[in-house]
């Protein structure tokens, strides 16, 4: 029987909870991948007795409850084997090495997807749909000999670098590590099941590049939008053209998941998104939302949302039903074709955030509730080519006066200082008159802002040191009033007063 030290974290916990609940005189190891129990008793015999269960530790419990009946029995009178034999028959059919390995994953993954549910780091709906895949192929392949088996053979089902081949082996992967862990119990053996530290290999390389995120322009928005038949004979075409066309207010107004329009609420009149996007990276947070132009007000969307005006009606998912919808809008038909989906509204914010605002990966990402990174990889590779050939078109004296993510209107070239500033969100007050001249009136505002803030800063502060310098004033003057009349200094009045007493004039004597 393998020593405390060299066991495993799982026999060590088994053993202690067993020496807890029966006594030291039991211990249990590990025979021929099963588990034997030893039983020392007061006069120095031993009796030895090998349970027909497996030695893994999804068994843990099992060999705890059986090893506790046995100690009962014992007690009682009986002898280990009599005991053993009582409770669970003389012979228990045994599953065979690889099954006993083969049902331990699949056990654990559904450990795993319950831990992950408990502790609110997915959703339950998330684990049934989003994991579904990846635990049908851990099955089809749990026989593995171990982790890189595992993950090897679980990637062939998919082609080379695809997105679910990624997923799937990046679930599993994760599944290890917890099993391995301290959260998973250690229910997994590390020498056996610990995965590798980077998936990349496995992963495979990409056949074709994934298609780009398509925004729509301002001016395709704002078409398709008077383009829904908002005044149908139709009731109910009418009323779903009212409240789709609010839905799309809302997404390309605020660069919003089609599911976040269901989860907006108005805070002192600003508008919040509460909804919490939870994978198996992370989740976001709950954030205010800005629009960067007029349609906020133009729509009165805040307004209406404090409200409670009437969104569509979605049985399925919010994005489902909007393709749907969109689907049978004969004006979506050229759109459609060009690669627009219901998330180009929101791609189209993000296309207006940089085009337009000149606003920087960090800003544009935390208006959107993601990562930089998340953002860099969905917006970072397209650009639209009427905006290339704008950018061109502003070419002066060798210089460019805008980039492909600055303003695309006309204006004269930014310096270099208040270009660097600009790209690294760190513009000052006195910037306002270039940024007007490069046509960035957005940025100028704000700079504009800034320094009226900070004379209103500076004002109050010079409110503030003459008030402390008239309580200073008022202070001593009320400690030069308690001062006894005796040490106070003569008055002008009692001064003028002694000087023609003694006929002091001030003037020569020949003078007087």
């Amino acid at each position: 029987m393998p020593s405390r030290k060299h066991a495993d974290d799982w026999v060590v916990a088994l053993r202690d909870q067993l020496k807890l609940s029966v006594g030291s005189a039991y211990r249990v190891g590990e025979q021929r991948g099963k588990t034997k129990l030893d039983v020392r008793f007061q006069n120095g015999t031993r009796q030895l007795k090998t349970l027909d269960i497996a030695w893994v530790p999804a068994n843990s419990r099992k060999i705890q409850e059986s090893v506790e009946k046995v100690a009962g029995l014992v007690t009682g009178g009986r002898n280990v084997k009599e005991a053993y034999e009582a409770l669970f028959g003389a012979s228990i059919p045994v599953p065979e090495a690889s099954e006993s390995a083969s049902a331990l994953l699949v056990q654990v993954w559904e450990l795993f997807g319950a831990y992950k549910i408990r502790k609110n780091l997915i959703k339950e709906s998330t684990w049934s749909k989003d994991y579904a895949t990846s635990g049908k192929r851990l099955k089809e392949v749990s026989d593995a000999k171990d982790a890189f088996d595992l993950l090897d053979r679980a990637g062939d089902k998919w082609e080379a670098g695809s997105r679910q081949r990624q997923v799937s082996l990046q679930h599993i992967s994760a599944m290890l590590k917890w099993g391995i862990s301290r959260e998973g119990n250690f229910v997994l053996p590390k020498e056996r099941w610990t995965p590798p530290i980077e998936l990349k290999g496995f992963y495979g390389d990409k056949v074709e590049a994934k298609q780009d995120a398509v925004p729509l322009q301002d001016e395709e928005i704002i078409s398709f939008l008077e383009s829904l038949p908002v005044e149908s004979k139709h009731p109910r075409d009418k009323e779903a053209a009212k409240r789709w066309k609010f839905a799309f207010q809302l997404m390309a107004a605020f660069g919003l998941r089609p599911i976040e329009i269901k989860h907006l609420q108005v805070d002192n009149g600003e508008l919040w998104c509460n909804y919490i996007k939870r994978s198996g990276a992370g989740q976001t947070k709950r954030r205010r939302l800005r629009c960067l132009n007029e349609w906020a007000t133009e729509w009165d969307l805040i307004n209406r949302v404090a409200d409670d005006e009437a969104l569509p009606l979605c049985k399925v998912g919010v994005a489902d039903a909007a393709r749907t919808y969109l689907k049978r809008q004969k004006s979506w038909e050229s759109l459609a074709k060009a690669g627009k989906t219901a998330y180009s509204f929101r791609h189209g914010f993000a296309l207006r955030a940089h085009q337009q605002y000149g606003l920087s990966v960090r800003i544009a990402a935390a208006l959107m509730g993601h990562s930089t990174d998340t953002h860099t990889r969905s917006y970072g590779t397209w650009t639209d080519e009427d905006e290339i050939d704008k950018a061109l078109e502003n070419w002066d004296e060798g210089k460019l006066n805008q980039n492909l993510f600055g303003n695309a209107g006309q204006g004269v070239a930014l310096p270099a200082d208040v270009q660097l500033r600009l790209q690294n969100n760190a513009l000052l007050p006195e910037d306002e008159g270039a940024l007007r001249k490069a046509n960035l009136t957005f940025h100028a505002e704000q700079c504009a802002q800034a320094r009226d803030r900070i004379q209103s800063v500076a004002m109050e502060k010079q409110a503030r040191l003459s008030e402390e310098r008239a309580k200073a004033a008022q202070a001593e003057y009320k400690a030069f009033q308690d001062i006894p009349l005796g040490a106070k200094p003569p008055s002008p009045e009692a001064i003028q007063q002694f000087r023609e007493q003694i006929g002091y004039t001030g003037k020569p004597s020949w003078e007087n």
